[in-house]
């Protein structure tokens, strides 16, 4: 089968970034054991993954490179993604701003822009965050892809509770089709080790996946694919400067076009360096 003409549009790994690279404020005021690292205002990262399919599919392979600039309010990123498929390789640019409004209020903004056949023409995202009492946090927001011939608004927000070391996260999804609505859950279950860069987790989801990856250029009706998935994220700081990071997972996912299910193993490994 060549998948080419079926136009599947991987894009960069926004969500898994989000829910992994950037920690809630609630978290970062509680790190007093890595204050010295905090001090240090730019981050510069690399990571790669790769998504392995069956026989029959063609391997998804994805890199990325990115520099970051912290302040006392603002945190502002810049990131180039690579993606390599059917002897395609494509790239996307974009830009993040995480601001602090408040004590409690922070927010998330995200742009990105591309040329090719992989990614998105234009993808944008806002999102805002609340602390409340009881160590709960709770967000909500929207995000839009905007392909060659229609676009997807999904709407998003999470609920968080801080319990001791650890951070439970659910996070729903809601997309509006001309059939109907589409929703998916995806949970995290993360255990801190002193401070908000040591940590690992755990993940799983079900659903209609609002991964960008999952969406087809030009079907509307088949762009978001029921899907579940299990697996774990790790990130360890390494002597106040770097940060070592990686996932596992397991997928499920409906393939377009048919009833069949494929599965879908992902690898990802990378490395942060803060000065």
């Amino acid at each position: 089968m060549d998948l080419t003409k079926g136009k599947i549009i991987w894009a960069g790994i926004f969500a898994v970034l989000i829910s992994t690279n950037i920690q809630p404020v609630l978290a970062q005021t509680s790190s007093a054991p890595n204050q010295p690292y905090r001090g240090l205002g730019n981050m510069v990262a690399t990571a790669f993954t790769y998504d392995r399919y069956g026989d029959d599919f063609e391997d998804w392979q994805r890199m990325y490179l990115e520099y970051r600039k912290f302040t006392e309010k603002n945190t502002y990123i810049g990131r180039l993604n690579v993606g390599n498929r059917f002897r395609l390789t494509d790239y996307q640019g974009e830009i993040d701003l995480w601001p602090i409004f408040s004590g409690k209020w922070y927010g998330n903004f995200n742009l990105g822009l591309s040329g090719g056949d992989l990614f998105p023409e234009f993808k944008g995202s806002g999102e805002l965050y609340r602390v409340i009492p009881g160590g709960f946090e709770a967000s909500a927001g929207v995000r839009y892809l905007k392909f060659s011939t229609d676009d997807v608004f999904i709407f998003t927000g999470s609920l968080n509770k801080y319990a001791g070391s650890w951070l439970l996260i659910a996070r729903p999804f809601i997309t509006p089709q001309d059939s109907g609505v589409s929703a998916s859950l995806n949970v995290t279950a993360r255990r801190y080790f002193g401070n908000p860069e040591k940590f690992a987790s755990v993940i799983a989801g079900f659903g209609f996946s609002p991964d960008e990856r999952s969406l087809i250029d030009g079907v509307p009706e088949e762009r978001l694919l029921k899907t579940r998935y299990v697996g774990l994220i790790g990130n360890y700081l390494v002597q106040n400067r770097f940060e070592l990071f990686g996932e596992v997972k397991a997928s499920s996912q409906e393939f377009p076009f048919t009833d069949q299910f494929v599965s879908i193993y992902t690898f990802e490994t990378g490395i942060r360096y803060r000065f």
